[in-house]
């Protein structure tokens, strides 16, 4: 990206001037114009940064636009303006619609941030009114002289960066828009302008992006796939206008006379850079104004998360807990139905009368967990949460499966136990008393009954408290290390239910994962007071609201998330909200290799990394677990993808190869400081090098897909290899429990000795016949401080 063709003026508070029916808001690097003259038009937004007019069609920016039986009314067009007072920092104005009736107040304020508009529209007829609202309503935005060059970032999944015309639009709250900003940026000239919702509890909200270029075919990315009637729904609410639009839309609300909504804040915001900037900006402010997990959590060891006890592979065999599903790298093990199994099947049903009820498709969909019993050999089903308790004690009860927890903890796994809180079996305890009350009812009134149980609503404050209850129970009772409660943080449901109460939303209105994201809040503060290091994770993150309650998630970045405009999915979440580590799960195998999940270093859900990125993960953990860690750095050649990760006094590059081909060629571009060496540390020897005064360029040979790790390192270790000696001369060793630890090219350990300054002997004759060794690393604490390459 170039340098911006502006910059912030120097001394230039915010301020407002009113000349005539023009108001004007300006800071160092934003100014907007307002026209008042009976109608409220945003007129101008001038980047200082970029040196540019950004609102190319004014006439068709709407401000905010409501939606009443099918007929749009535009903000700047059909409400009328009236009553315009100027306050400290902006204005206010009076927004009227004669019909239907609506009265609204709206606000602009400028700060050192940027512009801030508000809104509070009410109903001012005399008969309850439906209407959708869309605020803000911008369209038309552009910073490059052409608006067609302009870049954009939206937040869905890992984050869309791209330039195609495309039409995106996903939920904030479920699992689609994962952060509350979008931003349009020119490379050009330098800079952008960011739009942030400036809502800090979480309510539900579907974010819409528009690029349209005359001419250009159109992606369509629209997924609002929220489970409720239709007409709860906007249809796309941004028109085709030359450049960029954005829009924060919000569901049908009924309001009776004098009540109405009022939707976040919203910040436009102009900053030099691209979407790096916006994003660290917003990730700033949400630290702010939320308080994350304690980082790094207990997951900073757990690279392999791994689940067992599924299905037929249950944990009892034998007469004993399985041991044979931890291994040398199961860093986390998450234990399934594990609770009392049930001798009938989905909705208290025999197992004799089950295909004839549930119809032959779902019975052979559900027949893997009907399984014999192991001790008595009844048939049972092993996957129907609810109570959570028992422990079968055909197993050995409660104090067995205590033991098996210390057994897996005691080979050096953290354990954890999979729950599902939005599955009630019918035949459970719990089931049997609430399942009907607490079930989500749709929108054509009847029970959902997702995988064939009772779908318990959690906007219901009952819910919300057995669940709580429930899990610090588990917690106290067995001794795990933590919880995952499984489908938390996906889009749920609009309940229409009148058999119990909600908190937060409306008939048709969802507001699930808000009332979700509270329920994880207290069940972690009950798993707190029963181990304060515990760990809770869930099946998706939802959103950063709830990310802040949570150590990790499981992501399907690079399989639901998997959007044409995307080259490479590149998971942000990891890099700007780390407090929830993603866990990312191929469950499609998109991925087979683990390479684009190596890349972003994010952690292995279900499946073993190969042990060459299990060494580099495990043995720089202090460096993917510092903050020092940045998404998709400056190329050096278009589609060679660059994360960067610093710490321990370290930096490491993973390089990604998206270009369709092998590459050979210049990858990263450092500047390389004397005493650092550049060391590739998946071939196992120092990198290729070209220096160019204080700068160095490292090529790399990558296949198609294939990634690179490349490290720079503190030139700690001289070796020269003789026959079969290694000889070793350690400089500078820092302080700690140092190791010589020669390993061939996965990363496998072959060899170890401790290890000091000075100078030692290394004899590679102790090596077992046929293996190779590759390198020499010197460890301190286990945490990788230099490494050199053996050769033949």
């Amino acid at each position: 990206i170039s340098k911006p063709a502006g910059a912030p003026r120097q001394g230039v508070k915010p301020s407002v001037a009113v000349q005539g029916d023009t108001i004007t808001l300006a800071n160092a690097t934003l100014t907007a114009r307002f026209a008042t003259g009976g109608r409220l038009a945003l007129t101008s937004i001038r980047n200082a940064i970029t040196d540019c007019e950004m609102v190319r069609r004014p006439s068709q920016v709407d401000l905010l636009l409501v939606e009443v039986d099918g007929k749009r009314y535009s903000g700047s067009d059909d409400f009328a303006c009236s009553e315009v007072t100027q306050t400290q920092n902006g204005f206010s104005a009076v927004l009227t619609l004669p019909e239907p009736a609506m009265r609204a107040t709206f606000t602009a304020e400028i700060d050192d941030e940027g512009l801030r508009m508000g809104l509070d529209i009410i109903n001012s007829g005399e008969t309850s009114l439906d209407f959708k609202l869309a605020f803000p309503h911008l369209a038309g935005l552009a910073v490059s002289d052409e608006p067609a060059d302009d870049y954009y970032f939206y937040p869905a999944g890992g984050g869309i960066v791209a330039s195609e015309a495309a039409i995106i639009r996903e939920g904030y709250g479920d699992y689609g828009a994962m952060y509350q900003v979008m931003d349009v940026f020119s490379p050009s000239r330098g800079g952008g302008v960011y739009v942030r919702a400036d809502d800090a509890e979480g309510w539900h909200k579907v974010m819409a992006l528009r690029k349209y270029t005359p001419g250009a075919a159109e992606s369509n990315i629209q997924r609002v796939v929220i489970k409720t009637a239709p007409e709860y729904l906007w249809t796309n609410p941004l028109g085709e206008v030359e450049g960029t639009g954005l829009a924060y839309e919000y569901q049908r609300r009924t309001r009776g006379p004098g009540t109405g909504l009022k939707p976040a804040t919203a910040v436009i915001a102009a900053h030099a850079g691209d979407w790096h900037t916006a994003m660290e900006r917003y990730s700033a402010w949400a630290h702010d104004v939320w308080q994350f997990r304690p980082y790094p959590s207990k997951l900073k060891h757990v690279h392999n998360m791994m689940a067992a006890g599924w299905g037929q592979g249950y944990l009892f065999r034998d007469g004993a807990y399985r041991t044979d599903i931890v291994r040398e790298n199961t860093d986390c093990i998450e234990l399934m139905s594990w609770w009392e199994w049930s001798p009938l099947g989905p909705w208290s049903t025999p197992f004799d009368k089950l295909e004839e009820v549930l119809g032959e498709a779902t019975y052979k969909r559900w027949t893997p967990y009907f399984v014999k019993d192991p001790v008595t050999g009844e048939m049972m089903w092993n996957n129907q949460p609810g109570d959570y308790d028992g422990y079968n004690e055909r197993f050995g009860g409660l104090p067995a499966f205590q033991q098996a927890v210390q057994t897996y903890k005691d080979m050096g796994a953290l354990v954890t136990l999979y729950t599902d809180p939005f599955r009630m079996d019918d035949a459970s305890k719990i089931g049997q008393a609430h399942g009907k009350e607490w079930g989500v009812v749709d929108a054509e009134g009847k029970h959902t009954t997702s995988y064939e149980v009772w779908n318990p609503c959690h906007d219901n404050p009952d819910v919300r408290d057995w669940v709580v209850e429930t899990m610090g129970r588990v917690m106290r009772e067995t001794g795990a290390d933590g919880i995952r409660l499984d489908e938390y943080g996906h889009r749920g449901w609009a309940c229409f239910s009148d058999l119990h109460e909600h908190t937060w939303s409306e008939p048709g209105v969802t507001q699930w994962n808000k009332a979700v994201t509270d329920t994880i809040r207290r069940v972690h503060e009950g798993m707190d007071e029963v181990k304060p290091d515990s760990v809770l994770t869930t099946e998706f993150p939802a959103y950063d609201y709830m990310m802040q309650h949570l150590e990790g998630c499981i992501t399907y970045d690079v399989t639901s998330h998997k959007y044409p405009i995307r080259p490479l999915e590149c998971n942000i979440q990891r890099f700007y909200f780390p407090e929830c580590m993603p866990y990312e799960l191929d469950h499609q195998g998109n991925d087979p290799g683990d390479r684009n999940k190596f890349w972003n270093a994010v952690e292995s859900f279900g499946r073993y990394y190969p042990w060459e990125y299990y060494t580099i993960l495990r043995e720089n953990e202090d460096l993917y677990y510092s903050r020092d860690c940045y998404p998709l750095m400056p190329t050096v050649t278009s589609r060679v993808y660059v994360n960067r990760f610093s710490g321990d006094g370290k930096t490491i590059f993973h390089v990604y190869n998206a270009l369709g081909h092998t590459f050979d060629g210049p990858a990263v571009r450092l500047a390389l400081a004397p005493g650092r060496h550049v060391f590739d540390l998946l071939a196992c020897r120092d990198a290729r090098v070209q220096f160019d005064g204080q700068k160095a360029t490292v090529s790399i040979y990558l296949p198609r897909d294939s990634v690179a790790c490349v490290a720079v390192l503190p030139r700690t270790l001289q070796v020269k290899r003789v026959g079969g000696t290694l000889g070793v001369e350690v400089d500078a060793a820092p302080e700690g429990d140092l190791r010589l630890v020669v390993s061939d090219v996965t990363g496998r350990e072959l060899l170890s000795q401790p290890a000091g300054r000075g100078e030692h002997r290394v004899n590679l004759g102790e090596i077992e016949a046929g293996k190779t060794p590759a390198c020499v690393k010197l460890l301190c604490d286990g945490q990788l401080v230099d490494a050199a390459g053996i050769g033949g």
